[in-house]
Formats: C-alpha cells, structure tokens, sequence
C-alpha cells in the first residue's frame, strides 16, 4: 500500500547543514507537510539552539525539533518517542553525514552506514506498527563513480550501481556505496528507495550564496589565491544548491511503490567547463597563470600560505574526485533525472557567465 501524495509528516536529517537546511526550507513552502528534523544534541534546546542559527527562528517555529544520534539504535530516543515518531514518518529524507574527504572509510561508517541502518529500522519500526512503508530518500554523491573509469565505465548514468571499485579510496564515497547497498537490501524487503546523488553543490542561483560549505567556491577561491590554474579541458558535475533542494523534495513528496529503487542524479547534464571558472577569476581582476596539470598539482603541493594551503588539501582531493585535473571521471548523466523534473514544474536557472561573476563576487 502507499500514502497520499504529499505526505502529512516528513523527517528528515542533517538539516544543520547546508543542503539539508535549503531542503528544510523548500519543505516548508509546502503547506500539507509538517517537517521533523532529527538533529545532534544532547538535549531539546540544544537543538533548538543549532536549528534557529541554521534556519532562523520562523523556520524553526514551524517544525517539531528532536535531539537524537544518527549512530545510536533508535536514533538515540526513548522507546515510546521512538515508536510514536516511526507511527507518524511517512517520508524520510536521510542528508545527514559526515563529511570529510580526507577521513577514512572506518571512521566514517559509523555515522554515514550505520545511521542508514538505524533508519531503515525506523522505517521498517513504522511497517510492524501501521502496516505501510515510508518513501526512503536517500541522500548520496556522485563521488560513488569517482574512480568509474578504471572499471571500464565511461559515462555513468540512473541506473549504473556504484560498487567499491567504482569508488576508489576515498572512505567518504566508499562509505556512501555501503549505504545505498543496504538500502537496495531493504527495498528487497519492501521499502520504497529514491537515492539522489549530488556532484558539486555550489551557491543560490540568484545570490551565489550558500549556508554551508560550498566547494565550487572553495576551488575558485584556492584558485585566486595560487594564482594559477592547470590546464585541462574537462568540467565538473554541479549544480546550484536550490536547484538540487527543488529537485529532491519534487522527487521525493509523493507516492513511491513499495520495493522499489528509484536514482536521480542532480547534476545539469553537462558538467562546467573549468574554462569557464577560470575566466570568470581573470574578469573579476584575479591574475591566473594556466600551467599543465602536473606542474600545477607540484605547485599546490609546495605552496606554504597556510589559507592558501588548506584550501589545496580540498583542491587536490576534489579534483581526484570530479576529474577537474588531469585524472579523467565518468560522465555523469543526468538526462533521465531532468525528464522527470521537468514533469515535476523544477526549472534550471542558467549556470552561466553571470552567475560565475556573483559566486567570485562573493569569494
């Protein structure tokens, strides 16, 4: 059996972070839902406390806030709040997860497996005591396909299943393959899976601002800093932050069948060309010499500013990452997501020359 299209009660993780906040907001616009956001602290004002400084105090006003553990079993609540919060969840969007490229998949999996895990029991809890399934939407990446390539895969697409192999060493993709694996698992068991995968998430289409890490900016700023560039001819998969919140609640707030596994990938079709962000520095003032690839990744290595340090450690692994140097990734398909969101009324604002201006401007 399904639930109406919206659901009444949707819950939903990770909304102190940046994506998670954009969705939080987005859900709210849509007035038969009320949102419930699990959030990390020991107690209810403390999370209150994370979600007002998130969200504001408005947002915050309009949803039900519980504390709780993505890595403890029943998210770290009582039996009976726990039952009562699985009885009513009709959607869950799980976008909580540590975050953290250069973490080992050991470390990670505690939080980013487990946590998956410990809600599919919530939504399998909320089977035994109503007979219905919730809607699972589950957010991944498309790093899943980092290392893609040396499997034989030239483009990925919906419905390539990422596996360890495909994710190389990175812990944090390795540890987001694991999740979708036990959630295909679940759905054997009737669960109904949307699994969305990100690339790049960089700022509002309109203000090129973002309420939490943006990593499109970080490498431009790394850029304008080194004041070099390598030089390649690839892109990177991206997209604005309120474009991909758009796309995943427009998937997700509605019915989905029973044991069913549904990927979208939330990413334009075409990836942006690094050329592309390079000229956007050199408009705004910033002197970048393109030098080959190599010379560039030495360059970043011996760099010594500490600013400008950090923010190479994030450039090297992001690159390793979406192909921006010479290391070469799938390309990420997207065609079959942007059908269906087309139907769903989520438009695509230019990611052009002018909004490349208003993300350096905000540097």
């Amino acid at each position: 059996m399904t639930h109406p299209a919206p659901p009444r009660t949707v819950l939903l993780t990770g909304v102190t972070g940046g994506l998670g906040a954009e969705i939080a907001r987005q859900l709210l616009d849509t007035a038969a839902v009320h949102v419930v956001c699990l959030v990390r602290a020991p107690d209810t004002e403390a999370a209150r406390t994370r979600v007002i400084d998130r969200l504001g105090l408005p947002a915050a006003l309009r949803m039900t806030i519980l504390p709780g553990r993505l890595d403890h079993p029943r998210l770290g609540l009582d039996p009976t709040a726990y039952d009562g919060l699985a009885a009513r969840t009709e959607l869950l969007i799980h976008c909580g997860a540590a975050v953290n490229f250069a973490a080992s998949y050991e470390r990670l999996a505690p939080h980013n497996v487990d946590g998956t895990l410990h809600m599919i029991a919530l939504a399998q809890r909320r089977h035994e005591l109503t007979g219905q399934w919730p809607h699972f939407g589950f957010v991944s990446t498309l790093a899943t396909f980092m290392a893609g390539r040396s499997q034989g895969l030239g483009e990925i697409d919906e419905t390539t299943i990422p596996t360890e192999a495909t994710a190389g060493s990175l812990g944090y993709a390795r540890s987001k393959v694991a999740a979708e694996r036990v959630l295909r698992e679940a759905a054997g068991r009737g669960l109904a899976v949307s699994i969305l995968r990100p690339g790049i998430i960089t700022g509002d289409s309109r203000t090129a601002r973002t309420s939490g890490w943006d990593l499109l900016r970080d490498i431009m700023g790394a850029l304008a800093e080194l004041g070099v560039a390598p030089r390649i001819s690839g892109g990177a998969p991206t997209d604005m932050i309120d474009v991909v919140a758009a796309g995943t609640v427009a998937l997700l707030v509605r019915a989905a069948p029973p044991g069913e596994t549904r990927c979208y990938h939330l990413v334009r079709p075409q990836p942006l060309p690094a050329a592309e962000l390079f000229s956007a520095l050199t408009r705004a003032g910033f002197r970048l010499d393109v030098i080959p690839p190599d010379h560039w990744q030495q360059h970043v290595k011996s760099n010594t500013r500490p600013a400008a340090r950090q923010r190479a450690v994030n450039i090297e692994l992001v690159s390793h990452l979406i192909g921006l140097t010479s290391f070469s990734a799938p390309h990420m398909r997207s065609e079959a997501t942007w059908s269906e969101l087309a139907t769903l009324g989520v438009r695509a604002p230019a990611l052009d020359s002018a909004f490349l201006d208003r993300l350096v401007a905000v540097l």
